[in-house]
């Protein structure tokens, strides 16, 4: 009995996950931002980004190699999710912006910078050469299918949070508005009475 549970006990942690370097972050954009990320060559990365708030939810963004070269540029996103391959080692910069016809709109933006492959599963002993086992390949696609979920996880609560900053914002809007149209009926009421009262006075004099 001993002697299986060393066995499961080796078979769960017969595999272990790549470390990766990840920038998971939501800042205030109000005009023009960027982001710097040290990357090897050769190297597999993966961008993605939303804006989850403001009052034009669309932002303008670019990716730069070292050289300085934009070899990604999008206008007026409101998603993305885009992998590339690093050419050469060096700084590469990712830049947002939300200027349009010279007026700067604020919002708040999703980001995730991910170096390396992420979540990819691979074998304590690199030596191994023996093919994987029926319960090794089904660890091996349970794990694959949780990433799949976990992306669509990750992108469904951006859409949550854009929608629920919306409702809050037009929660507020109304409630303003509720309490403006509160206030004219009051006043109007007010008035009214105010001019009846007039119509029916007589002067003492008159009596």
């Amino acid at each position: 009995m001993a002697f299986l549970g060393n066995k499961v006990f080796l078979l769960m942690f017969s595999f272990t996950v790549l470390q990766i370097d990840s920038r998971h972050i939501q800042f205030h954009l109000n005009g023009y931002e960027c982001f710097y990320q040290e990357v090897k060559a050769s190297t597999k990365c993966s961008v993605e980004y939303a804006p989850i708030s403001g009052s034009k939810p669309h932002v303008d963004v670019t990716i730069e190699d070292p050289n300085q070269f934009v070899f990604y540029r999008k206008n007026q996103q409101e998603y993305d999710y885009v992998k590339f391959d690093a050419n050469i080692t060096g700084t590469y910069r990712v830049c947002f912006s939300n200027i349009y016809d010279l007026s700067m709109y604020s919002n708040i933006v999703y980001l995730d910078f991910v170096v390396g492959e992420e979540g990819k599963m691979v074998r304590l002993d690199d030596a191994s050469t023996a093919p994987m086992t029926q319960v090794e390949t089904s660890i091996v696609n349970i794990y694959d299918a949780m990433k799949v979920i976990e992306l669509y996880q990750n992108h469904h609560r951006i859409r949550e949070a854009n929608g629920r900053i919306v409702g809050q914002s037009l929660n507020d809007k109304v409630m303003m508005w509720s309490v403006g149209q509160s206030f004219i009926i009051v006043a109007l009421g007010l008035v009214q009475v105010f001019v009846l009262r007039q119509f029916f006075a007589e002067k003492k004099e008159n009596i």
